[in-house]
């Protein structure tokens, strides 16, 4: 993944057995071509949290830039068919149906929290996955639901409370590369439940695989990321960090009583896609063994024969 175009490969020499060995020195290729800086931003806070308490948990990488910036996360409390019929189409629900198209997903923590999702959602088009199933996969827009709500991890979240503290003291530059985030006064609905944890690194080993976890969430998307989380206490010191930071939007109250402003939170494209579209994502989850999405994927395809071999 380091090396790409406009890469340079320095051959260091080397000596073995009386025989000069060229060992290609890989350097990182800083420009992220997939997707925007919205997206980047959280990523690159989640790595930034992760190397400042857990540093031998991952190598030291530079912060990838992208090409051009993009919307930050859209932050909403628990997933409705309201909130998702105007995200898909921009109209209110009473004029519009659920319907997703191939470049979207929902993610979910275990294919039991789909038994959670309204039944609408259920039956719906939609492509609903795990996190682990959909590494390696890309999408537009990714909605994540109840990640925090189904953690394993409790008050671990409230050292992202600790973070903030520290970054905010050095007036929103991040210690690990400098990095300066644009500091938002933000007052949270509920101070006890984003007020900063001490970390403690073997009472909170947990909350490095959450972090793994949530980045993989975020990376898949290269459009937008929703974010839906129905436990206030439990989402409320990720929320609180990337609104003091300055690299999200949230939904103080709902999208239907935005009324007039819920077209700006619409996603960027249309959700329907074409046969050819849905017969391509099938494709894609065929080749990664994902039968049950791939099979969802081939009958939008209108392709009875190969979503029989997918069943």
């Amino acid at each position: 993944d380091g090396v790409g175009a406009g890469s340079r490969v320095a051959i260091v020499p080397r000596r073995g057995h009386g025989l000069a060995v060229a060992t290609p020195q890989i350097q990182q290729l800083r420009m992220n071509f997939r997707t925007h800086q919205g997206v980047l931003d959280v990523a690159a806070l989640v790595v930034d949290v992760l190397r400042h308490y857990f540093p031998r948990q991952l190598d030291h990488l530079d912060r990838e830039r992208a090409l051009f910036p993009g919307p930050h996360p859209l932050l909403l409390e628990g997933i409705s068919s309201d909130h998702l019929a105007i995200l898909l189409s921009g109209l209110d629900r009473n004029t519009s149906r659920i319907e997703f198209g191939a470049h979207q997903v929902i993610l979910v923590r275990t294919m039991a929290s789909v038994a959670q999702l309204p039944q609408d959602i259920q039956d719906s088009n939609a492509i609903i996955m795990t996190v682990p199933q959909a590494k390696g996969l890309e999408f537009d827009d990714v909605f994540i639901v109840d990640f925090f709500n189904d953690s394993d991890a409790n008050a671990e979240w409230r050292v992202l409370g600790s973070y903030l503290a520290e970054v905010a003291a050095t007036g929103g530059v991040a210690a690990a590369d400098g990095h300066k985030y644009n500091m938002q006064q933000v007052t949270a609905p509920d101070p006890g439940a984003v007020r900063p944890l001490k970390f403690d690194e073997r009472s909170h080993v947990l909350l490095a695989e959450e972090l793994k976890h949530l980045y993989t969430a975020l990376t898949r998307a290269k459009n937008n990321v929703v974010i839906f989380d129905r436990n206030p206490t439990k989402r409320a010191p990720f929320y609180h960090l990337l609104q003091s930071l300055g690299i999200a939007r949230a939904v103080h109250r709902t999208l239907l009583e935005d009324g007039q402003d819920a077209v700006w939170y619409g996603l960027t494209q249309q959700a329907t896609s074409s046969r050819a579209e849905w017969a391509k994502r099938a494709r894609n989850l065929l080749d990664n063994r994902h039968y049950l999405m791939a099979r969802k994927a081939f009958v939008q395809a209108a392709d009875m024969v190969r979503a029989e071999v997918a069943e």
